[in-house]
């Protein structure tokens, strides 16, 4: 499945950059948090990582512009109907995430991808907060997000070869490195 729209749950500083790496590859990204200060906290980091690249040269004004404009900040996961894929990036906190899992797997279509960004928590864990333990997978991007290419890729005990294969698709066309990585603690790189 090709990813045509992504949302990121959580606008923090690893939310707000997943976003970014999402919109510099050309795809329409929703970016939610809880309230709207914080929605904007996100994009401003976004706008600064575009002006920085402006500020060097390697992107233009109208460039900028263009890529801010594929960027949607909400309050509300209702917005999140159409969306391919989710990419939650919120506090390490287990049952944060499940309630969060929960509740996307009652709004978004049922062909939709759920990613964590976690970097220990359980997927299958996760996976058992949904009716859809094939959708959801670890996707945990390393910080600064922008900038870092690897990818930790992992697989829930019920995650689909299919579901594993369009997240190391998407991860590819963000121009990222997605390391496929067996459910453990603390994955590959934290162990």
């Amino acid at each position: 499945m090709y990813i045509y729209k992504a949302a990121v749950v959580g606008a923090g500083a690893m939310g707000a950059e997943i976003a970014q790496a999402i919109s510099f590859s050309g795809i329409p990204v929703l970016l939610r948090d809880v309230d709207q200060p914080r929605v904007e906290q996100g994009i401003e980091v976004i706008r600064k990582i575009y002006q920085r690249r402006v500020d060097r040269g390697k992107m233009t004004q109208d460039e900028l512009e263009k890529k801010l404009t594929l960027v949607t900040g909400v309050t509300s996961v209702d917005a999140f109907k159409d969306v391919d894929l989710v990419i939650e990036a919120v506090p390490e906190k287990l049952e944060l995430k499940r309630q969060i899992f929960q509740e996307l797997d009652r709004t978004v279509q049922e062909s939709a991808i759920l990613a964590s960004n976690t970097s220990s928590l359980s997927i299958s864990a996760l996976g058992g907060a949904t009716k859809r333990p094939h959708k959801v997978i670890g996707m945990h991007f390393f910080y600064p997000a922008h900038i870092m290419k690897l990818v930790e890729v992992i697989p829930g005990l019920e995650t689909s070869e299919e579901t594993i294969g369009d997240v190391m698709s998407f991860a590819e066309n963000l121009r990222k490195l997605p390391v496929r990585v067996n459910e453990c603690p603390g994955f590959l790189v934290n162990r």
